[in-house]
C-alpha cells in the first residue's frame, strides 16, 4: 500500500489520494528510497528485455542482411557487418521504450549492429559516414507495428532490385528527353547562325541603295 501510495504522490492529480493514506512526512521520507529501488527493478527488467531481444536480433539480422537503417531518412541500403550487440551510440538510440528518462545514459543501452551503406554503383563509398550503426531495437518496432507511414526495415532483394531499375529506366527516359530538347536547341540556334552569316553588311552599298530608289520610284 504505501508504494501505492508513493507512486500516486509523484502525480499532481493523484497527491491528494497519496496524502489520505499516509501523512506527507512519512511518504517525503520514503521517496527518495522508493526511486532508487524502482529504478534498479526497472534496470533489471530492462537487462532481462535486452537479453530477449538480442537472442531474437541474432536470428532475425545476421551478418550479411540487407536493410534499412532505423533513422528512416537514410535513403541508402545497409549490408550488416556484425553480430548484434548490446551498446550505445549517439545517434541510433531505442525511441520507443520509456524504460528511462531522456537523456539518461541508461536510455541509450540497446541492441546494436554495424553496418555499411551502400552507394550508387553498389559499391560502399570510400567515407568514414558509410560505416554505420543500427538501433535494432527501433527496426523491431518496425518489424511489430507496421504502418503505412513507415518501411519494413528488412528489405526483399529482388523487390529492391526491380525498385532500382525502375528509377534507373525513369532517369535514362527523363535524361533522353533532356538531350532531345538539347538537340533541338541546337539544331535551331545551328539555323539562326547559318542564316546570319548568309548577311553581309557591305552589299548595303550605295550603288544598291540607288537599285532600291530606282525600282520605287
Amino acid at each position: 500500500m504505501l508504494d501505492k501510495a508513493l507512486e500516486w504522490y509523484q502525480h499532481s492529480d493523484l497527491r491528494q489520494a497519496a496524502l489520505d493514506l499516509f501523512p506527507e512526512k512519512v511518504l517525503e521520507k520514503e521517496l527518495e528510497s522508493y526511486r532508487k529501488r524502482k529504478a534498479k527493478e526497472r534496470e533489471k527488467t530492462r537487462e532481462i528485455e535486452l537479453q530477449k531481444m538480442l537472442e531474437r536480433c541474432k536470428k532475425l539480422f545476421p551478418i550479411g542482411t540487407l536493410m534499412w537503417n532505423d533513422e528512416g531518412s537514410d535513403q541508402l541500403p545497409n549490408i550488416v557487418i556484425s553480430k548484434p550487440y548490446i551498446g550505445s551510440s549517439p545517434y541510433h538510440y531505442p525511441r520507443y521504450t520509456d524504460y528511462f528518462g531522456p537523456g539518461s545514459e541508461l536510455n541509450r543501452r540497446t541492441v546494436l549492429v554495424k553496418s555499411v551503406r551502400v552507394s550508387d554503383g553498389n559499391v560502399p563509398a570510400d567515407d568514414k559516414f558509410y560505416l554505420s550503426k543500427i538501433c535494432l531495437e527501433n527496426s523491431l518496432y518496425f518489424i511489430d507495428h507496421p504502418s503505412e507511414w513507415t518501411r519494413p526495415p528488412l528489405i526483399n532483394l529482388v523487390e529492391y532490385q526491380k525498385q532500382e531499375i525502375e528509377k534507373r529506366d525513369n532517369s535514362v527516359k527523363d535524361i533522353q528527353k533532356d538531350i532531345e530538347r538539347l538537340e533541338k536547341s541546337l539544331s535551331d540556334k545551328q539555323e539562326r547562325i547559318s542564316y546570319l552569316m548568309m548577311y553581309n553588311p557591305l552589299d548595303f552599298s550605295k550603288e544598291r541603295i540607288k537599285e532600291i530608289v530606282k525600282r520605287y520610284t
